[in-house]
């Protein structure tokens, strides 16, 4: 003979409603029980009922209200399943679209994490590097000196808020060919962000090209010694700055609590004299 019903128990282990749950879906005529014995006060519930269930639990999942769930379980129809579901598809889109940006930010984070491992902060080293997307903020003064602060970072984070950009990438910052120059490697002239390649719409690159790469243990305001050591190696190589300088921190805050112990890696494009 096939069982009709099942108990509490039984309903609680197919459905993955936790018998207190249950109970307090009774009580709140959520998920009633298709029976109740009114010898003992046990509650039986039907097979159909693990349908309803499930939707329940889906709905539940993507943060849907208990009160809206037996709203639309009281008067459900073809055409209000349509408009509810359809509500909590694009309200789901939207939460996947947000942990796909989180782990974005994550994917960056290990990635540099890992190079970081083998970084040799003793020797530089030549790279021939392909072309990279990078998001720019706003253009920063002429006068602007990184040692002295970090007053125009908040309007980079709204360039990247506006452009649909999350806040939490590692910030790089650009210096000019010009600045490299003048020997003025403490004023950037543009924050950046790198970004995961065909994820967002960048505004700008890092051209393809021949790099000069090193790695220095430092805090933000204390680049100097780094940029030394790789124009004493560009003079010995006999090279000379093709390009901008691209400063990125690959061990910082998030990482690593000594300041000192931050990693700074600059790439600067060159090119032989």
């Amino acid at each position: 003979m096939v069982k009709k019903t099942l108990r509490i128990s039984e309903f609680a282990a197919l459905s993955g409603i936790s018998r207190d749950n249950l109970l307090f879906f009774d009580k709140i005529g959520l998920l009633p029980p298709a029976g109740t014995d009114r010898a003992n006060g046990y509650r039986y519930y039907s097979y159909r009922q693990i349908d309803t269930a499930s939707v329940i639990n889906a709905l539940r999942e993507i943060g849907m209200p208990l009160k809206e769930i037996k709203a639309y379980l009281a008067a459900r129809t073809p055409e209000k399943l349509e408009t509810t579901f359809l509500g909590q598809r694009e309200r789901l889109e939207a939460q996947i679209a947000g942990l796909k940006k989180i782990q974005d930010i994550i994917d960056v984070r290990l990635a540099l994490a890992r190079e970081s491992r083998t970084a040799d902060t003793a020797r530089p080293v030549l790279v021939r590097q392909e072309k990279e997307a990078l998001f720019f903020g706003p253009p920063l003064p002429a006068s602007y000196n990184l040692a002295e602060g970090w007053d125009f970072l908040p309007d980079f984070y709204r360039a990247c808020l506006k452009a649909g950009i999350p806040m939490g990438f590692p910030v790089g910052t650009l210096v000019s060919r010009k600045a490299l120059a003048r020997g003025e490697w403490h004023r950037p002239s543009r924050y950046f962000y790198r970004l995961p390649r065909g994820r967002y719409s960048a505004n700008g690159t890092k051209p393809a090209g021949l790099y000069l790469i090193g790695y220095a243990r430092t805090d933000y305001a204390f680049t100097g010694d780094l940029y030394k050591k790789l124009f004493s190696v560009m003079k010995k190589r006999e090279l000379r700055p093709a390009g901008n300088a691209y400063e990125e921190f690959m061990l910082d805050e998030i990482s690593v609590p000594d300041p000192a112990e931050y990693l700074l890696r600059i790439s600067i494009r060159v090119e032989e004299k």
